[in-house]
């Protein structure tokens, strides 16, 4: 059985690289990391494009992140 996925999602101005730090602590799992449009290696887009998982996923987001984590759900 394959670990439910993790999303992570920063913050307004900030990049998908704000939570390496974080995940150098943490043990190997299903993570993912990913800038919001305009942000970081992105292309602005109107809409954020979640990755297409068969099984429900956890997101984790602070500042805007967190705002799309809880629209989201």
């Amino acid at each position: 059985m394959q670990k439910r996925p993790i999303i992570f999602l920063h913050g307004f101005l900030g990049s998908s690289s704000d939570w390496l730090e974080l995940l150098s602590h943490l043990p190997p799992c299903n993570y993912h990391l990913i800038d919001l449009p305009g942000h970081g290696k992105s292309t602005f887009q109107q809409e954020l494009i979640l990755p297409n998982f068969e099984e429900r996923m956890i997101l984790i987001g602070y500042s805007t992140g967190g705002r799309l984590a809880l629209q989201y759900a």
